[in-house]
């Protein structure tokens, strides 16, 4: 009995240091084991030069991307017609045989799958067709040599079909 009582005062004293020891290491986390550092509002552009940079250090945000792809992140399309997107680019000047590879799922056909970014920045205007509707998508993967590294970006662009109005819908509307 004189011993359980002394195994409880052993815990009672070990409680404090303990809790104390989990409440400082918890903002010490690093974000990304805490919880994905967008979906906690945690920008680093937006926090100043020197603010982000020392955040990218210490790896608490992703490094700034090398090639930035500008693009819509939906795109409505015409099943059955030939339809375009234009997406800009920039890249360092550094970079060598940066090119950008096209995948689409199985409702779309993307004539040229292989486009060159041979200049610094530019745009780029993406034929596809539509040949059903449902859950699509294209892949842009840009790959590129830079600093002697080979460096693999990925976007990508969900397409939806625009809804096709019924005849009466039209009839009604036409009066």
């Amino acid at each position: 009995m004189i011993r359980n009582i002394k195994k409880v005062r052993n815990i009672k004293k070990i409680k404090k240091p303990l809790l104390t020891l989990v409440c400082l290491w918890l903002p010490l986390a690093p974000a990304s084991a805490l919880a994905c550092a967008m979906h906690m509002g945690f920008n680093p552009d937006e926090m100043g030069f020197v603010s982000g940079t020392l955040v990218r250090m210490a790896g608490l945000a992703p490094p700034k991307p090398v090639f930035e792809i500008d693009h819509p992140t939906l795109a409505r399309a015409s099943i059955g017609e030939t339809n375009e997107i234009v997406v800009n680019y920039s890249r360092p000047s550094s970079a060598k045989n940066v090119e950008m590879k096209l995948t689409g799922t199985r409702n779309i056909v993307i004539p040229e799958s292989v486009i060159v970014l041979d200049e610094k920045e530019g745009s780029v205007s993406i034929a596809y067709e539509l040949t059903g509707s449902g859950y699509d998508s294209i892949t842009l993967e840009v790959t590129g040599e830079h600093k002697g590294e080979t460096v693999r970006q990925v976007a990508r662009i969900y397409v939806r079909a625009n809804k096709i109005a019924s005849t009466q819908e039209q009839k009604v509307s036409s009066r």
